[in-house]
């Protein structure tokens, strides 16, 4: 390729980290309001995450070990919306008044939920 050398690899190859599981991953929540809701339903619909199971049904090696800095932190942030959302009987009103946070995406949400746990 024109421009590449050995000491340099092309401009479009991919530095991207390997998982050392192929096909398991999580997909990136959406910003804002929904980004609650999208964790919920990665926790627990098995179409929402890459790998064919819901995330709470996920074997552990998915998320420890090599694969923790891949999907370990997604899982738990995943995993502690879920549980607070079903702590709070899974009502969305009740939800919301308990974490405004909520409004404002998925890490201050969660952020909101470790603060209320310590």
């Amino acid at each position: 390729m024109p421009g590449a050398s050995p000491h340099h690899p092309p401009a479009h190859h991919s530095n991207k980290k390997k998982a050392p599981i192929p096909g398991i991953g999580i997909p990136d929540l959406p910003r804002g309001l929904e980004a609650w809701h999208a964790a919920v339903k990665q926790w627990e619909d098995p179409s929402a995450s890459i790998g064919g199971k819901a995330l709470k049904d996920w074997l552990e090696e998915w998320y420890t070990g090599p694969m923790h800095t891949i999907t370990g932190v997604k899982q738990n942030i995943r995993k502690v919306i879920a549980t607070e959302f079903y702590r709070l009987h899974g009502d969305d009103r009740v939800f919301l008044e308990e974490y405004p946070e909520a409004n404002h995406g998925a890490k201050p949400l969660f952020d909101a939920i470790q603060r209320k746990h310590e």
